[in-house]
């Protein structure tokens, strides 16, 4: 499968895996720093089954919906997950960063906020 340059990952061992999200996380993957619940789907089902997810994130966040759909599949997933914020985990990163057993370095950033629209239609009803 090939990879864009955002998304990297590597079985370390018959029953460990690396995973780095390195970007913006969204469901139109315009840019090469774009990651996508889909995208993310392909890389666990290429890994197959293994017994613990090292996943490193330096993002700034991007759409909740694609987000939520990422740490689901981590939390369904069996394997232990190790989630290293290696920069920044703003936003719905800080959500995914919830999947696992989190380390942050004393330099690095986990961000929370409430959820943002820039945009919203509909009514009352």
């Amino acid at each position: 499968m090939k990879l864009p340059k955002y998304l990297s990952y590597k079985n370390l061992a018959n029953d460990e895996a690396e995973i780095a999200i390195d970007g913006e996380i969204t469901s139109y993957p315009w840019a090469d720093g774009d990651q996508s619940a889909s995208g993310f789907r392909d890389v666990l089902k290429d890994l197959g089954n293994v017994k613990h997810i090292d996943l490193h994130l330096n993002s700034p966040g991007g759409d909740v919906f694609e987000g939520v759909a990422i740490y689901n599949m981590l939390k369904q997933n069996k394997a232990d997950v190790d989630v290293y914020v290696d920069g920044l985990a703003a936003s719905i990163a800080s959500v995914i960063a919830m999947a696992g057993k989190i380390h942050i370095p004393q330099n690095a950033a986990l961000m929370i906020h409430n959820p943002y629209a820039m945009w919203v239609t509909g009514n009352a009803n």
